[in-house]
């Protein structure tokens, strides 16, 4: 079985304190360890660019052990170089603070520049300083893919809401409401498109129910819409609209698995396709009259 190895960073000017740390490193574990050091904030720095430039596809180092002050700068000094705008290092940094260890609020203010931990030089022991080097590794990992995954999560919302707006026929998505036993079903709008908004009665339609819309017809709205939930069977139909003398052809299907709730409906308008087979048929009637 391999043994694991760690690429370790250490930022501490006391020649003393790093001989030290890696001591305790090496006594409370098995794995093995690369020790790189530095004595300058500046300088490890640099070490942290080099590996970035040697090796893109990979963390400069599994961790950084950095001392809390330093001849040319200090812990947050180092945490703001390496984060440069982004809430986290390049990789999990460990802050070895004074004899005494840190209080409470550099100890907040350290995590909030990007430490994974602190600990202090007075109170740590091989055991202590492994442990901690683990956790952080791991709890970085953590965020790490959590990062990377809402980026992607909104980068996969940014794609949806631009197909969504630019779909030209109108489209909105309704959820099936939870009511209290007894109580009729319900659907309530929870997305449109912009093309949508401009159909009859639908400027503001947002939050409100297919029975707040559609008073004169909501059952067979909602046992349309009901159907396509349950089933995942997707439905076409016709509606009409006298007022503005238009048709619609509707297509509702579910979005989501089995335990989804939401429809979404697209609105064809095909007034025009409709009035041509009227007048074809009007035409066909004509010929037939005249054959006749």
């Amino acid at each position: 079985m391999s043994t694991t190895t760690y690429r370790i960073l250490l930022i501490d000017d006391s020649p003393d304190d790093r001989a030290d740390l890696r001591q305790m490193l090496l006594r409370g574990s098995d794995a093995r360890f690369e020790f790189t050091q530095a004595e300058l904030g500046c300088t490890g720095l640099q070490a942290v660019r080099d590996q970035q430039a040697a090796r893109p596809d990979r963390l400069p180092f599994d961790c950084i052990l950095l001392d809390f002050h330093l001849p040319d700068m200090d812990a947050d000094d180092v945490l703001t170089a390496l984060c440069n705008g982004s809430d986290l290092p390049p990789c999990p940094v460990v802050v070895v603070t004074g004899w005494h260890g840190a209080d409470h609020d550099d100890g907040a203010r350290l995590l909030r520049a990007g430490a994974q931990d602190y600990i202090g030089k007075g109170w740590t022991t091989a055991e202590s300083v492994t442990r901690t080097l683990q956790n952080s590794i791991e709890r970085f990992d953590l965020l790490t893919r959590r990062k990377a995954a809402t980026l992607a999560l909104q980068e996969s919302e940014a794609r949806y809401r631009k197909l969504f707006n630019s779909i030209d026929d109108g489209l909105c998505v309704i959820e099936k409401v939870q009511t209290a036993a007894g109580q009729p079903a319900d659907f309530r709008y929870v997305d449109v498109n912009p093309t949508f908004t401009t159909l009859p009665g639908m400027a503001s339609v947002l939050g409100k129910t297919l029975r707040q819309m559609l008073p004169s017809q909501p059952e067979e709205w909602i046992a349309i819409c009901d159907g396509v939930c349950a089933t995942g069977v997707p439905v076409r139909f016709e509606r009409s609209c006298p007022a503005e003398g238009r048709v619609f052809e509707l297509n509702a299907f579910r979005v989501g698995g089995a335990e989804s709730h939401k429809v979404a409906i697209i609105y064809d308008d095909i007034t025009e396709r409709r009035q041509s087979e009227l007048q074809t048929l009007e035409q066909v009637k004509v010929l037939a009259d005249l054959d006749r």
